[in-house]
């Protein structure tokens, strides 16, 4: 079902990275230590800096058939970096004749048009797509971007078509060391019929279809073709032995099957059968808010566990520093509120309750190991709500929320949606400012 890719490894790279959990470099392994995400819509960790987005809204100016000016509300995106050893926001852009405008041609800046959704770091490199809908095809198609944060070099790894007789999608990003993975999709309608064109209705047309594993090189900056895949598999994971991809169609769908990284025939895998987020050392994660649990699958053991925690709300992050779990102390009596018959019979008095509730509770994070066990409390506050998203040193970065007591205990507007730097040994709390926006004449 693969083709064979014999002659692109010949032998891994040797790895100098310094980890922070043990691996045996003989074993197989996800990672050597560091730690891997293939979606980092909340930021990441890039040496001493902290990379979000932050967004703004802002009036583009508009003329109507009258000569009337109008304006038309609009929102910037901008990929941004916080340093954490002086608090200076900056822009990622390294153009230091780019004033980072909203009319400006700034790579990190972007429109209300298209979803920008960051996948971290490979080496050097910031990787990051930008999702645009596309009716004719019913879902959202990436193209794919890796910007060198220390050059400023920007090289285009995937850019979807929809007008042409052939079609590219996408299927996954994925991050593994130095190196950055997809699966692109070729449909080709040459032979349906179909003539082009964005308004087409692409259901009545049945394409002939492949798929290809890519790989970009972060060292050399080489885009390869690596070999053939099903159409409907995404990668998913990456050791330093095989390829893992997850089944996205047909009666097959959410199982993984994997392959040599060589290439050679798909193997489904008997234990593993989530598609994970977080990578590290032999571990591979996916962490559910919503359900309460964490699916961690470990390559050595070729075992899946659920880590199951007693809270009812709490967030969970894979962090270097092991799992990253938030929450808040009266998480009993806040589920008690919420599951409340007074929702039915005074919506607002409830509303208010569960808010007054939250607000009036002492913050608490903790960090677990990575297999899942021994959390111990790092950080706790009173009055005020924490959802961590990342931790390196003595850093937490995240939001920060605060409530009203003189309004019905609303949420309290923060600039920059409440973004904060933690630190977890004073027990300051930083409100990461958004970076100021510069806007042309005649825009407001």
């Amino acid at each position: 079902m693969f083709s064979s890719c014999s002659s692109i490894y010949v032998s891994d790279p040797e790895h100098t990275a310094n980890a922070s959990i043990e691996v045996d470099p003989n074993e197989e392994y996800f990672t050597l230590g560091t730690h891997h995400t293939k979606i980092t819509n909340e930021g990441f960790v890039y040496k001493d800096y902290y990379i979000y987005i932050d967004t703004q809204e802002y009036q583009e100016p508009i003329t109507h058939p009258n000569g009337d000016i109008g304006y038309q509300s609009k929102e910037a995106q901008r990929i941004v970096k916080i340093n954490v050893n002086t608090g200076t926001v900056s822009s990622v852009c390294l153009n230091p004749a780019c004033n980072h405008s909203v009319t400006s041609d700034c790579p990190m800046i972007f429109t209300s048009e298209v979803i920008v959704t960051p996948q971290g770091a490979a080496g050097d490199w910031f990787i990051f797509s930008c999702y645009h809908t596309i009716n004719e095809l019913h879902e959202m198609v990436p193209d794919t971007y890796a910007y060198n944060m220390i050059t400023g070099e920007l090289i285009g790894l995937f850019e979807y078509n929809v007008n042409e007789s052939v079609l590219n999608t996408t299927g996954g990003v994925l991050l593994a060391d130095d190196k950055v993975y997809f699966v692109k999709n070729v449909l080709d309608y040459s032979n349906t019929g179909y003539q082009g064109g964005s308004n087409a209705n692409l259901d009545k047309y049945t394409p002939e279809t492949k798929s290809y594993l890519y790989q970009f090189d972060c060292e050399t900056k080489e885009l390869s073709e690596l070999m053939e895949v099903p159409y409907g598999y995404k990668i998913t994971a990456r050791s330093n032995e095989r390829f893992f991809f997850f089944c996205l169609k047909g009666d097959i769908y959410g199982e993984i099957y994997s392959c040599s990284i060589n290439g050679g025939e798909l193997t489904k895998e008997d234990v593993w059968n989530f598609s994970p987020q977080d990578f590290i050392g032999t571990y591979a994660y996916y962490c559910d808010a919503y359900n309460r649990r964490i699916d961690i699958y470990d390559l050595r053991t070729n075992t899946h566990k659920v880590i199951e925690t007693p809270y009812n709300y709490a967030w969970y992050y894979v962090t270097d520093e092991g799992i990253v779990l938030s929450t808040f102390a009266d998480d009993e009596k806040y589920a008690e509120v919420y599951a409340s018959p007074l929702k039915k019979t005074d919506f607002l008095a409830w509303d208010t309750e569960c808010r007054k509730t939250r607000a009036e509770s002492t913050a608490l994070v903790y960090l677990l190991d990575f297999d899942g066990s021994n959390p111990r409390l790092i950080f706790e506050k009173e009055k005020v709500e924490i959802q961590a998203m990342d931790y390196s040193g003595k850093y937490l970065f995240g939001y920060a929320y605060y409530y009203d007591p003189e309004n019905s205990y609303a949420r309290i507007k923060m600039e920059n949606d409440g973004r904060a730097l933690i630190n977890i040994e004073t027990g300051e709390i930083t409100m990461i400012p958004l970076l100021e926006l510069i806007l042309p004449e005649g825009y407001k």
